[in-house]
């Protein structure tokens, strides 16, 4: 036995002191006891250590590496002879049983005291990352060398609000088609769908969006207070209804067994127009990420609420839009179970952030972004990637540093700390405390107008960095401003309709935007629409599609101005739309015919446009009617 009075002291051996002399094993004794090695003086009176029996024991157990059977009573008979061998008393004492490794309160007691000293001996986030107070960090952006617009030469052919659609979501409508045909066939229906008939049935459905009425098939009567009769003459109700019932993007057939992916229905639209956007449009250098939400109150799995925003129930949306609202990337929330591939080491508001920005790193570009996503660990990697960032950030988020105390700060004034790796948080008082966090703003200051209760203005000082995000931050809330205007809002049975009318309204949008970019006259969300909704059911009609001779002096000039005296009252989508659909008709009564109104020429003529439903001159003096389709 081992006297306790002794030169020998009783010492544990854990596990990992034991794997660290004799290697990994996952069948080596957790736990054992041992006496350090005595020291006994010599003749000479040096001291030299000399082997006990215990020590012995010790090295027998790491050389040979003692197994634990999967028996418990081998376990015990193991245990009982090494501890023996040891020569060392049980832990109760001589007259108790040996207790097995699952029985021993000292080592979790001594594991747990271990723990908490490891995480007294960290170093504080503050020290770790280098904060400092540094009023003389400026930083100096280099200027951006990227083109801002549309594609140089992408939309000189279009000449219309249609063509300008068409273009930018044409490839996907084919396959759309194609895909409802192959719906259509497998639930032993014969659809027969053609690219006009399905181009007519988005008009359709964009026309429901600015002209509502209580249901879709009314859209259809003959009553003068229901019914509207472009929709009548582009396809009937039944042959509307076909086509709404097998709208399909997606082959059911090819889907594997064990899918994982919620949206495989939407997939081939989603990644085709995440594909076909940044072909078409530079973003500006400033861009915001920011969620959207599709407005669904159905049972679905991926469904979300979200009660800081208008439409609190719905899809999610992450959106990737710059100053102008064009959405450029997006993808759909599918909840926490949705499939990681990129960025595993990085939570889900990174995720979305790198995700989204990846195509457009080392372009030197802005993000901008709420305190969802902003965090110091991404704000690092975005630096690495050449990309400039910054957001509002919140105050419990890992290593922000400790900044003035609320209760010091008054309205305007701000308090800042930089990191060794040039990533500055802020803390600036308006109505409130506000922190953000940036990793390309330095020491700069500027001011913001803020209008008291009195409707007074009030100019207060702030970090240059609250400028920067009042300014730019507002990218997909613009989009979704636009797209609430007249948007495709019908209920269905199938969960996955409100989400392709969503999509189909992103791309209409963005259209949009690059209608109005070039030009300094500019058309309102409806009259875009109107001329969109008219132009796609004016393709449907039978007839050839009108080619365009495109001068260099109108190249440029592809968009159509606000309406005036000096317009016509129809738009070029319907006018130039379709050459077959066109024909002179012949009434009892008299109208004022456009083209020569425009002229200040006074003529009544009895002919109109089949199509336009205008009165138009059609004689040799005036052939108005050709000048009015060929303009």
């Amino acid at each position: 036995m081992v006297d306790p009075n002794s030169n020998g002291k009783l010492q544990q051996l854990n596990i990992m002191e034991v794997e660290s002399i004799a290697g990994p094993s996952s069948d080596v004794w957790s736990t054992c006891y041992t006496v350090e090695n005595d020291t006994e003086k010599d003749k000479t009176g040096n001291k030299r250590q000399r082997k006990t029996k215990n020590n012995l024991a010790l090295e027998k157990i790491i050389n040979h590496r003692v197994t634990i059977p999967d028996d418990d009573n081998d376990f015990e008979e193991l245990s009982i002879e090494i501890v023996e061998n040891l020569e060392v008393e049980p832990i109760d004492g001589p007259s108790s049983d040996v207790q097995s490794r699952h029985d021993l309160p000292v080592v979790e007691e001594e594991n747990e005291k271990t723990k908490n000293t490891r995480q007294k001996r960290k170093k504080s986030p503050e020290r770790c990352m280098g904060w400092k107070n540094n009023l003389n960090h400026f930083v100096k952006i280099p200027d951006y060398n990227y083109f801002e617009r549309p594609v140089h030469g992408m939309f000189v052919d279009c000449s219309s609000p249609t063509e300008i659609f068409l273009k930018v979501c044409g490839p996907i409508l084919k396959d759309i088609c194609f895909q409802s045909n192959i719906y259509a066939i497998q639930q032993g229906k014969i659809l027969n769908l053609q690219l006009e008939k399905l181009y007519a049935f988005i008009g359709i459905n964009f026309l429901m969006g600015y002209n509502k009425l209580p249901s879709w098939r009314d859209y259809w009567s003959t009553s003068n207070d229901l019914g509207v009769e472009m929709v009548r003459d582009a396809m009937s109700r039944k042959r509307f209804g076909d086509i709404l019932s097998f709208l399909h993007v997606n082959d059911n057939n090819t889907m594997p067994s064990n899918c994982k992916d919620r949206l495989y229905k939407m997939r081939p639209l989603i990644n085709a127009i995440n594909d076909r956007l940044p072909e078409l449009y530079n973003v500006t250098r400033e861009v915001s990420v920011d969620e959207s939400m599709i407005l669904f109150k159905g049972r679905s799995s991926i469904k979300q609420y979200n009660p800081m925003k208008p439409i609190k129930r719905g899809y999610k949306l992450w959106c990737f839009a710059d100053q102008n609202g064009f959405i450029s990337r997006f993808s759909v929330y599918q909840g926490k179970e949705e499939i990681v591939d990129e960025f595993i080491d990085y939570g889900l508001d990174e995720r979305v952030v790198l995700n989204l920005t990846k195509p457009f790193w080392n372009q030197g570009i802005k993000v901008f972004f709420d305190n969802y996503f902003t965090s110091i660990h991404l704000l690092e990697k975005l630096k690495t990637e050449n990309t400039y960032a910054c957001g509002t950030i919140r105050s419990n988020r890992k290593n922000i540093p400790s900044l003035a105390e609320d209760k010091t700060l008054q309205r305007g004034m701000y308090d800042f700390k930089t990191s060794q790796l040039g990533i500055t948080v802020y803390k600036w008082r308006d109505n409130r405390v506000v922190h953000f966090a940036s990793n390309y703003h330095g020491a700069d200051e500027n001011t913001v107008s803020r209008t008291e209760h009195d409707g007074s203005k009030k100019i207060i000082k702030c970090p240059l960095v609250t400028k920067d995000y009042i300014a730019f931050m507002g990218g997909v809330d613009k989009a979704d401003q636009l797209r609430a205007l007249y948007n495709v809002n019908r209920k269905s049975k199938k969960w996955w309709h409100r989400l392709f009318w969503g999509v189909i309204d992103i791309v209409f949008v963005n259209s949009f935007v690059i209608n109005n970019e070039p030009n300094d006259t500019k058309l309102s969300v409806k009259q875009y629409r109107r001329s969109v909704a008219q132009g796609l059911i004016v393709l449907n009609k039978s007839g050839q599609k009108r080619t365009f001779d495109v001068s260099p002096s109108t190249k440029n000039n592809c968009l159509q101005p606000r309406r005036g005296k000096q317009l016509y009252s129809i738009p070029s989508a319907v006018r130039l739309g379709n050459l077959g659909a066109h024909w002179i008709e012949y009434f009892n009564t008299r109208g004022r015919c456009e083209v020569c109104s425009r002229k200040k020429i006074e003529s009544k003529p009895f002919s109109k446009c089949s199509t336009c439903k205008v009165f138009l001159c059609q004689n040799e003096k005036k052939p108005c009617f050709n000048e009015y389709h060929a303009k």
